[in-house]
C-alpha cells in the first residue's frame, strides 16, 4: 500500500449505504449466478417496469461485507472475486474513497 493510500483491510466505508448503493449490472449479474452468490442481490421495481437490482444491505452495509475474514488478515469483502464491477472500479484513495470515509467517520 503506498503513502496516503488508506488500507481497505481495515476500513470498509465503501460498502456502507442505503439500499441500491451497490448496483448490479446484467454482467454482474451473471457473475454472481455462476458463483450461486445471486441470493445476496435484491430487485427493486421502479415506476412502470423498471427494475434495478443491487446487493442486499443489512445493517446499513453490504452482506458481503465481513468485519473479519477468515485468514484473520482484516475486514473485506467475502466475495472479493465475484464481486460488482462498480465495486472493481472503485479506487482507494480516491475523493470517493475519502468521501465514504467520512461518511463514515474515519479520518
Amino acid at each position: 500500500m503506498s503513502a496516503g493510500v488508506p488500507d481497505c483491510r481495515t476500513c470498509g466505508a465503501c460498502c456502507y449505504g442505503d439500499e441500491m448503493w451497490i448496483h448490479v449490472m446484467a454482467t454482474d449479474d451473471e457473475r454472481l449466478g455462476e458463483e450461486g452468490l445471486r441470493h445476496l442481490t435484491v430487485l427493486t421495481q421502479h415506476g412502470r417496469g423498471y427494475v434495478a437490482c443491487s446487493m442486499r444491505m443489512e445493517g446499513g452495509r453490504c452482506v458481503a461485507y465481513r468485519d473479519q475474514l477468515p485468514d484473520g488478515a482484516g475486514c473485506g469483502c467475502s466475495i472479493y472475486g465475484s464481486r460488482p464491477d462498480i465495486c472493481r472500479d472503485f479506487q482507494a484513495g480516491s475523493p470517493d474513497c475519502h468521501a465514504a470515509r467520512k461518511r463514515r467517520g474515519i479520518g
